[in-house]
């Protein structure tokens, strides 16, 4: 019985567990946005092991995912050395103010090109920026401007 017990451990597959031998960080984890104005953000790869080229992919956790436009100005890495940094920059759009109580982010994942099992992921929180037109304010911000206007208004006629 220990002899088919032993033969059994000894054909049971085992698993090969990707060792991940970089780091990954971006220039900041949250962005303010003004609305239709692109900003610029870096994704950096710091290669801890054997020589390596890196490919980037995201996934954008908004509402509407059409409302934000990433363009990374590069999806793979040349190779980098053992112990060096490299950058990937990434140009970030949004294009209508977001919910930020749905907590909206976008999930950066750096893959070893040699072994696409190697991933890490780090993520950008998009926050809300001083409002650029009518449709992104409140009722009650715009309630509020009304009122001061006719108040104002008001003022000028009588003095």
């Amino acid at each position: 019985m220990k002899k088919l017990l032993l033969l059994f451990f000894l054909l049971l597959p085992t698993p090969v567990l990707a060792e991940v031998k970089f780091e990954i960080w971006l220039s900041t984890d949250r962005l303010a946005f003004t609305v239709g104005r692109p900003r610029l953000n870096n994704v950096y790869i710091r290669n801890r092991g054997d020589d390596d080229s890196y490919s980037l992919t995201y996934v954008k956790n908004v509402e509407n995912k059409n409302l934000v436009v990433v363009n990374p100005l590069k999806t793979t890495t040349e190779v980098v050395m053992s112990g060096n940094v490299t950058t990937i920059p990434v140009e970030i759009n949004v294009l209508y103010k977001l919910n930020e109580k749905k907590n909206p982010h976008i999930n950066f994942t750096v893959s070893s090109v040699t072994n696409p099992n190697v991933k890490k992921t780090a993520s950008l929180y998009i926050l809300s920026s001083i409002p650029q037109s009518l449709d992104e304010f409140s009722n009650y911000f715009l309630s509020l401007i009304i009122l001061f206007s006719t108040l104002v208004f008001v003022y000028k006629i009588k003095s």
